[in-house]
C-alpha cells in the first residue's frame, strides 16, 4: 500500500499537478515506493518518501493549517472592527513578512469546499480517537461555523428586523471559478436568511444550477443587477472577478435601501459608500459615522 497525497486546489489542479510545491510518497515497502517516485520523473519537485501514516497525516496537517490561517485572521478581524482597524493593511503588513507568507490570510466569511471542512473535522476525529484533545483546531472549526452568524448580525444592526425583507445575494459558491457547493459559507448565509423569514434572490455566474439542489426556496436571477432590483440589502458572498466591474451607482440606484455588507472585502469602502450605499465589511474599521449615509432623501439609523 502506498499513500501519495494530492496537494491540488481546485480549479487549478493540472497546473499544481504538473508543478507540485512537493510530492509525498509513504509506503512500509521501499521497493514499491520508488516504482511510484520514478512516475515522477518528468516533474521537477521535491520529493519526500516516508511510512504511510506521516504522508497521511502532512495531507491533514497542510489543509488544516491553511483554515489555521484564515481563522486566525478572521478573529484579528473581529478586533480590528472595534478598533477602528483595517485589517485588509494587517494582513498585508503581516504577509511580508516571509516567516508568515501573504496565502490564506483574507478575512471574511470564512472556508467551505470539499477539503478544509472534512480534514479539519478528521483531524479533531483522529485525535479524540488517541485522547488528544486538538484544542487549537475545534476552536478553528468554531471560528469558522460563527462567520454566518457575525453576517447577519451585521445586517440586523444596519436594517433591522429581517422579517419579509428582500435580501440579494451575489455569490454562491465556496470560492470563486468553481461551481462547487460543497460547505459553501452562503448555504449557511441563506439558511439563517431563511429562518429569519427573507426573501432570498442570488446569482452566481456558474453555481446556480448547483445551488438550486440545496436551496430550492431561493430566487435564482440572470444577473446582479436583477438581484438587487428591489431588495432591501446586499450581501456579497463569493468574490467573483466579475462583480468587481458592477457599476455600484447603478446598483445602489435599483434597490428599496441601498444597503452592503461585502462579506469577502472586496470592494473599496469609501467608493462603496460614495456611491450611495450603507455599507459594511469583515475587520476594516469602519466607523458608525461612515456607515451612517443618506439614502433617497431619508437617514438608515444603525442599530
Amino acid at each position: 500500500m502506498i499513500s501519495n497525497p494530492e496537494f491540488l486546489r481546485e480549479g487549478m489542479a493540472i497546473n499544481d499537478f504538473m508543478n507540485p510545491t512537493r510530492i509525498v510518497v509513504g509506503g512500509s515497502d521501499q521497493a514499491t515506493i520508488s516504482s511510484v517516485v520514478e512516475l515522477y520523473q518528468v516533474i521537477d519537485s521535491p520529493v519526500i518518501t516516508c511510512d504511510v501514516q506521516t504522508a497521511e497525516m502532512s495531507k491533514y496537517a497542510s489543509n488544516v493549517f491553511l483554515a489555521t490561517r484564515v481563522s486566525f485572521m478572521n478573529e484579528i478581524a473581529l478586533l480590528c472592527d472595534e478598533c477602528d482597524v483595517d485589517v485588509v493593511k494587517v494582513a498585508e503588513i503581516v504577509g511580508l513578512d516571509p516567516r508568515c507568507g501573504k496565502n490564506y490570510l483574507n478575512a471574511g466569511l470564512g472556508w467551505g469546499g470539499s477539503c478544509l471542512p472534512k480534514d479539519v473535522q478528521a483531524l479533531i476525529h483522529i485525535g479524540k480517537s488517541h485522547r488528544v484533545p486538538m484544542s487549537m483546531v475545534r476552536v478553528v472549526q468554531r471560528i469558522n461555523q460563527r462567520q454566518p452568524f457575525l453576517i447577519i448580525k451585521k445586517l440586523r444592526k444596519l436594517i433591522g428586523s429581517l422579517a419579509e425583507k428582500r435580501i440579494g445575494i451575489l455569490g454562491l459558491s465556496y470560492k470563486p471559478e468553481v461551481s462547487d457547493m460543497r460547505e459553501a459559507c452562503s448555504i449557511r448565509v441563506i439558511s439563517l436568511l431563511e429562518k429569519s423569514d427573507c426573501l432570498v434572490y442570488a446569482y452566481d455566474p456558474i453555481a446556480m444550477e448547483e445551488a438550486v439542489k440545496i436551496m430550492p426556496k431561493v430566487t435564482y436571477c440572470e444577473d446582479a443587477y436583477k438581484v438587487a432590483s428591489e431588495s432591501d440589502a446586499l450581501i456579497l458572498v463569493t468574490e467573483w472577478e466579475e462583480f468587481k466591474e458592477l457599476d455600484l451607482k447603478k446598483l445602489a440606484s435599483l434597490m428599496n435601501h441601498p444597503v452592503m455588507i461585502d462579506s469577502r472585502n472586496l470592494y473599496n469602502p469609501e467608493e462603496v459608500i460614495q456611491a450611495g450605499f450603507l455599507y459594511d465589511c469583515i475587520g476594516r474599521g469602519i466607523s458608525k459615522e461612515k456607515k451612517s449615509t443618506a439614502v433617497h432623501g431619508a437617514e438608515i439609523q444603525i442599530g
